[in-house]
């Protein structure tokens, strides 16, 4: 067995992560720069320190796994999100559940909310963040961020929804209380259900071929009929209607096929 398929072998075995429906040239990448960062010299060295230390493993998790993030990621998007779909789903469906899958440090979920807070301010809606990186989840719950992290907030939210504090910004408990964050694999774990919106953007980039065939059509399957999958700016649902979702704008798609449901799926 090669280095690299050992290590495989430990990380899907020990934490659940599956090497194998990410791009190769991805990871080895991240994995290249992961041991210089945590100042090892080899594969076969982060094996065996990974089988004596569990936390070893869960270090290289992170390190792994993509967290780039910031808030109103692609602004021309949002705006669409905000004009467009957001006022059309919150007409059809009133108050509004909404996942954001990869989720990372929190702020395309508290995105988001500061959206639903304005077209619907008195709404039940609800938003969930889920990452599979638990230092991430950590960050998003603490809704603490960097001046280069809200570079798109406009003035006008910047005062309603953030609190200044020194060199950062923290989110207003007005949203806090309504964002919840949880770890979870896309990969491996169900989708929940039904959501009205789904963002999952600048993630599936990262996969294989299958893994994003299989993972579009289970956010199909998750989503109410009627409702929206927001991908990344870099990302196309080929053969979207196949898993019977339709384009609609640039980077969104809508579900238009109601699919079974399982008792598995609908416990979030």
């Amino acid at each position: 067995m090669s280095e690299y398929a050992a290590l495989a072998h430990l990380l899907k075995r020990r934490v659940g992560l599956d090497l194998s429906a990410y791009r190769p040239e991805q990871m080895e990448r991240r994995l290249a720069g992961a041991l210089q960062r945590m100042g090892l010299r080899s594969v076969e060295e982060l094996v065996a320190r990974a089988r004596q230390d569990p936390a070893v493993l869960e270090e290289l998790v992170d390190r792994l796994t993509i967290n780039v993030s910031e808030f109103f990621r692609n602004p021309e998007l949002f705006q669409i999100l905000q004009g467009r779909v957001l006022p059309e789903l919150q007409q059809r469906f009133g108050s509004l559940r909404v996942w954001s899958a990869g989720c990372s440090n929190g702020a395309e979920a508290y995105s988001v909310a500061m959206l639903l807070a304005e077209v619907d301010p008195h709404g039940a809606w609800s938003v969930l963040g889920t990452d599979i990186d638990r230092q991430v989840l950590a960050q998003a719950e603490a809704a603490r961020y960097r001046e280069e992290d809200v570079r798109h907030v406009s003035p006008a939210r910047r005062g309603r929804f953030l609190l200044r504090e020194g060199d950062f910004w923290r989110v207003q408990p007005s949203l806090t209380s309504r964002v919840r964050f949880r770890r979870h694999d896309l990969l491996r774990e169900p989708f929940g259900g039904p959501w009205h919106l789904i963002l999952c953007r600048n993630v599936v980039i990262y996969f294989t071929e299958d893994a994003k065939r299989t993972l579009y059509r289970r956010f199909a399957e998750s989503l109410q009929a009627g409702g929206y999958l927001f991908v990344g700016a870099a990302e196309q649902v080929t053969g979207a209607r196949e898993v019977g979702l339709e384009p609609v704008y640039p980077f969104f798609y809508r579900k238009v096929e109601a699919k079974a449901w399982t008792a598995a799926q609908t416990n979030w």
